[in-house]
């Protein structure tokens, strides 16, 4: 059978150059920090000799540019430069591809009591301290710094006999002795409204009756007292007049 010689199928590590020592093609040798590759067989002939060798990595350029503890090399307009360390704290900010990248104060604000919050101002990261209790948070939008403000929130009125409802008044109607009447107010406003609720489950049993006041304004469109006979029924009872036009609208439910 033939015999065929493929020759090397992977170069060879000799280790350091050593001029004495014949070299064949796809030797790799090491000299001045760099790699070599014998490209023609070589007995004696430098490195430096692209006759016979080619170079396969060479050393880079020694980084001179570091002189204390915390220093980063960065790439400047120029090349490799030295950014000094900053101060205890600070972080590193971008500036893109058309500046150099700098230390600066990284903003951190400290919150120091129970509820505090933090968000941004027109300089950096703020704290807000902790509001009252029962206040809400308020945006000021992009052009303000957000607030604690005053919720909104319903005070109800539980009542069981007849009453005369306010403006803007809210009513846990308790009819389980028996129904009554709750009168509307007088001379109303536009949007001004009432808010009722049977908390106890008992006007089917024992009905509330809806009184039209002494101006005797509509209910639901009509021209008479309103019947609540539902358990559990919660509603909202608001007077409509358009000004523009003069229309009386009434109370309606809402």
């Amino acid at each position: 059978m033939a015999t065929i010689n493929l020759g090397r199928i992977k170069p060879v590590f000799r280790g350091a150059y050593d001029v004495a020592t014949a070299y064949v093609v796809d030797d790799i040798v090491t000299f001045n920090n760099q790699s070599f590759i014998c490209i023609l067989a070589s007995t004696g002939n430098a490195t430096t000799d692209t006759t016979y060798w080619s170079i396969l990595a060479a050393k880079g350029g020694d980084v001179t540019q570091l002189t204390t503890h915390g220093d980063l090399i960065i790439r400047d307009a120029s090349g490799v430069a030295r950014l000094p360390a900053g101060t205890s704290g600070q972080i590193l900010q971008t500036q893109g591809t058309s500046g150099d990248p700098q230390w600066a104060d990284d903003g951190t604000e400290t919150i120091t009591t129970q509820g505090d919050l933090l968000y941004r101002d027109g300089s950096g990261i703020a704290r807000l301290g902790a509001g009252s209790a029962g206040q809400v948070l308020v945006t000021g939008g992009a052009s303000a710094n957000p607030s604690w403000g005053t919720g909104t929130h319903i005070n109800y009125t539980v009542i069981s006999t007849a009453t005369t409802a306010v403006s803007g008044g809210a009513y846990i109607c308790n009819t389980t002795a028996a129904g009554f009447t709750l009168t509307l107010p007088n001379n109303p406003a536009d949007n001004d409204h009432v808010l009722i609720i049977d908390g106890f489950g008992q006007f089917l049993t024992n009905n509330l009756t809806i009184g039209r006041a002494a101006n005797a304004e509509n209910i639901a469109g009509a021209a008479s007292d309103l019947v609540a006979d539902t358990n559990y029924a919660a509603f909202r009872l608001t007077y409509k007049f358009d000004v523009a036009t003069s229309t009386n609208y009434g109370w309606l439910l809402t």
